[in-house]
């Protein structure tokens, strides 16, 4: 239980990229982020999973952070080209190419608590499935992720409409 009485997931032995869906759930998911600094934030919502082994953007940021830039002291906010970055990492990954960083939060955001907007997605998962041979290319025009005009049985969540979140994952200290 957290200090607010509300229930509390703790995210810190969590796999991969994760995301944080602020929704009135109940339910608070705090990690530790801020490098060094260890802190540990917490957001009301939903916990999705975004990527595990088969997809590294979480080890990206991971080695991102603890790199020259930050070197594992991100704790006072990010700057334009650190939001930047991730923007561009967000847009390889069909599933999170919906996701970009807040402007207006970066002061508030730090390694491995980032806080973004989440473009509109369908209300609800297509009743049929598809089946595809062959692979797939970023030219595809179905997955161009900068229209956001993917294909809809891709994304990870609907019916949330555009909406603001938390991307997290594995901090470094």
């Amino acid at each position: 239980m957290s200090k607010t009485g509300q229930p509390l997931v703790i995210l810190y032995d969590s796999c991969g990229l994760g995301l944080i869906i602020k929704y009135p759930s109940g339910v608070l998911y705090s990690n530790q982020a801020g490098g060094y600094a260890c802190m540990q934030p917490a957001e009301e919502g939903i916990y999705v999973p975004l990527s595990n082994d088969g997809f590294n953007l979480d080890q990206i940021f991971y080695k991102y952070f603890t790199g020259p830039k930050w070197m594992g002291g991100c704790a006072n906010g990010i700057d334009d080209e650190t939001a930047d970055f991730i923007d561009e990492q967000l847009k390889t990954y069909l599933p999170a190419s919906i996701i970009r960083v807040d402007r207006d939060r970066m002061k508030d955001s730090y390694e491995a608590w980032v806080y973004v907007r989440i473009a509109i997605q369908p209300d609800e998962r297509p009743a049929y499935s598809i089946t595809f041979e062959g692979s797939f290319t970023k030219s595809d025009k179905r997955f161009n992720s900068e229209a956001y005009d993917i294909d809809p049985s891709a994304y990870l969540f609907y019916g949330f409409g555009a909406c603001e979140g938390v991307l997290t994952w594995f901090n470094s200290d």
